[in-house]
């Protein structure tokens, strides 16, 4: 099984989270939400809404076009603040990708679910904080041997879009997916 069926099967197999992981997840949505509220009165934050309104203009009630503004725009503004969480060995900032997402995803479904939002938003982090933790690595090895020292290993992660896709499933019961090997709690706690 390549890496990428081993992630598909991962995100497709998740799901409800533990009590314990759901608590951890309700701080990180909190962060982010306090995050995405602040970047709203910034003229940065009023600039995005108004490019989110004229892209907008004649697209469909529902129609993918609107969900991928929406996405767009609520991950931006959640990111805007600099003040979202950050998860320092991926080098990433899944919850500015993954909570506006994930909810951004729900609202379109009209899916009114907590323990699927729940769960996805769970496999999110997951998802972009093992490609982040991946390209990081590969990003200083590169560094360290001298060939590409101007890489940054904060510069384009890879995790982003996937973290978003991930966002429609469900969080995992069991840790299969073995980038680093088995977790015994997710990569969010850290």
């Amino acid at each position: 099984m390549t890496a990428l069926e081993q992630l598909g099967a991962f995100v497709a197999h998740s799901g409800v989270p533990s009590p314990r992981l759901r608590e951890i997840l309700e701080l990180h949505v909190v962060d982010i939400v306090g995050a995405w509220i602040a970047s709203l009165p910034t003229p940065e934050g009023a600039a995005l809404l108004r490019w989110r309104a004229a892209s907008g203009e004649g697209a469909a009630p529902g129609s993918i076009h609107r969900l991928r503004l929406d996405v767009a725009t609520h991950c931006a503004l959640a990111r805007l603040s600099e003040v979202d969480d950050i998860h320092l060995a991926s080098t990433t900032t899944p919850g500015a990708i993954v909570v506006p997402g994930a909810v951004a995803v729900a609202a379109a479904l009209r899916n009114r679910d907590p323990d699927a939002l729940a769960a996805a938003m769970i496999a999110g982090y997951e998802v972009m904080v093992r490609f982040g933790r991946r390209s990081t690595a590969h990003q200083f090895s590169i560094a360290a041997s001298g060939r590409l020292t101007s890489q940054r290993p904060w510069a384009s992660p890879p995790s982003r879009p996937a973290s978003s896709i991930s966002t429609r499933s469900s969080a995992p019961t069991r840790w299969r997916w073995r980038w680093y090997g088995p977790l015994p709690v997710p990569d969010i706690i850290t």
